[in-house]
């Protein structure tokens, strides 16, 4: 089973609820952020989008 397959299956599943975005900054801290709300962009490549505000403080990290 290819990744767009995989992602097709697990976003097939995930009607609604909360998921958990982590990311590591440059000096190696892992900073984590709850989301309520995300969305399949494309399947080849797999991709999936969450909206991260300005003035979190994961938005840096994240846009890195």
């Amino acid at each position: 089973m290819d990744t767009g397959d995989r992602l097709r299956k697990a976003m097939a599943k995930f009607a609604t609820g909360v998921i958990i975005l982590t990311t590591k900054n440059q000096d190696g801290t892992v900073q984590a952020m709850t989301a309520n709300a995300f969305a399949s962009i494309t399947l080849d490549p797999p991709l999936v989008m969450v909206s991260v505000g300005f003035s979190r403080n994961t938005h840096l990290p994240v846009k890195q």
